[in-house]
């Protein structure tokens, strides 16, 4: 599986992420339809080392 992530533009802050699966004959695109996912994932990345 291989995943990439970015934003669909600086104006609406859209993120996403990409799957590709079964050797690139799927594609996943998931969206965040809330900013609240985005907020929350910051504070947890700041706490986690890694």
């Amino acid at each position: 599986t291989e995943h990439k992530y970015g934003i669909f533009s600086k104006l609406d802050v859209c993120s996403f992420v990409t799957n590709i699966y079964d050797e690139g004959n799927i594609l996943s695109i998931v969206t965040d339809c809330s900013p609240h996912a985005t907020h929350v994932a910051g504070i947890a990345a700041a706490f986690h080392p890694e």
